[in-house]
């Protein structure tokens, strides 16, 4: 089993983090997406320490998808009350209990539907699809 364990001496993994975090001008995605009301509650649940963290957050996850790991398109800046709740199956908003498919809404929501559907994709074709279609590029 590959590990999936990220850390300070990965190179590759802190280039796709400072692409990530460039990208997203350092700025939860999740919290972009919030309506007034959801911010409104979002505030009351989550932790002011928490909410200032700020994470790298696979939106595929890696124990799924691992050829999706430094893939950029497959990472946002999430924090990290937020990313706990997603990986946990729980409201990015106010920590309930989600459907699956409330959980896939989410991340259609915070990353686009169509390149949401784009991830899905990848993530089900596996590597070796990943390499044949790089391949034929």
């Amino acid at each position: 089993m590959a590990n999936y364990q990220r850390g300070p001496g990965d190179i590759e993994w802190n280039n796709v983090v400072a692409e990530v975090f460039a990208r997203d001008v350092n700025r939860c995605r999740a919290q972009r997406v919030f309506r007034v009301a959801e911010w409104q509650e979002f505030k009351m649940h989550a932790p002011r320490t928490l909410i200032a963290t700020l994470d790298p957050a696979h939106v595929i996850p890696a124990s799924k998808a691992g050829h999706m790991v430094y893939d950029v398109d497959n990472v946002v800046v999430m924090n990290r009350w937020s990313h706990d709740k997603l990986d946990h199956n729980r409201s990015p908003v106010n920590g309930k209990n989600l459907t699956k498919e409330e959980v896939h809404q989410w991340w259609a929501r915070i990353v686009g539907v169509e390149k949401y559907k784009e991830l899905l994709m990848r993530a089900s074709r596996g590597p070796a699809m990943e390499e044949k279609d790089a391949d034929n590029e």
